[in-house]
């Protein structure tokens, strides 16, 4: 993929206009960035951190047990 930006790091200013606008606490939308973007938001060739969901995983999971969780 050729992801287009600067891949620049949020700024507290950006956090508290994306809290606004989803009515959420500052702290709330700055701890679930730390946990989904590791802390970073962009690996080092500036791509965004995607990480993968462990429930997804085991819905498409072809192990009939994964599929029982």
């Amino acid at each position: 993929m050729n992801f287009i930006g600067t891949a620049r790091r949020l700024s507290l200013d950006d956090f508290v206009r994306g809290a606004r606008r989803i009515g959420c606490e500052v702290a709330a939308l700055r701890s679930v960035a730390a946990v989904e973007a590791r802390g970073r938001g962009f690996d080092a060739q500036n791509r965004p951190i995607v990480l993968p969901e462990v429930m997804s995983s085991f819905a498409t999971s072809r192990s009939p047990s994964a599929r029982k969780r």
